[in-house]
């Protein structure tokens, strides 16, 4: 915890909020180019694994919505949203596909908006939702640090 963070309670939500983008940046900072186990040497875009999955894999359309829609039944809501989207930039077409990556990021968007509100704007744009708003677009404030305040009319 960066010092002075206990004593002063405005700044627990700022870091609350902020730490876990700090924490990336920093380690994407002393990192480099690639991962740190060379995941990113070779690169392979999200049509070339949308691809690989149908060319390879021998997975037809239904198989492949099969196997997302089950991810999401799984809970594992990171993976069938980008494999939905790397299937879709090969199948733009698919109402399907489109709806299971809809699916899966309206429901990250549910699992990160206690705590991630980058991660609920990013994800209610691919579920195709609207960014929750935390108050009236009508309502003046007055924001200073560590606080915001109605002002009163």
């Amino acid at each position: 915890m960066p010092p002075g963070i206990v004593e002063d309670a405005a700044s627990q939500a700022f870091d609350f909020v902020m730490r876990e983008q700090v924490v990336n940046r920093l380690y994407d900072q002393s990192v480099g180019y690639w991962e740190a186990d060379l995941t990113e040497l070779n690169h392979l875009g999200p049509s070339d694994c949308g691809q690989d999955l149908t060319r390879y894999f021998d997975l037809n359309e239904d198989g492949v919505e099969q196997a997302i829609g089950e991810m999401i039944a799984a809970g594992d809501l990171p993976l069938a949203e980008r494999i939905s989207r790397w299937v879709l930039i090969n199948r733009p077409n698919s109402d399907r596909l489109q709806d299971l990556q809809r699916q899966a990021a309206a429901r990250l968007r549910v699992r990160y908006q206690a705590c991630n509100p980058f991660r609920v704007i990013l994800y209610s744009e691919l579920a195709n939702l609207p960014t929750p708003q935390l108050l009236p677009a009508d309502i003046p404030l007055a924001v200073e640090w560590g606080s915001v305040e109605r002002l009163e009319a």
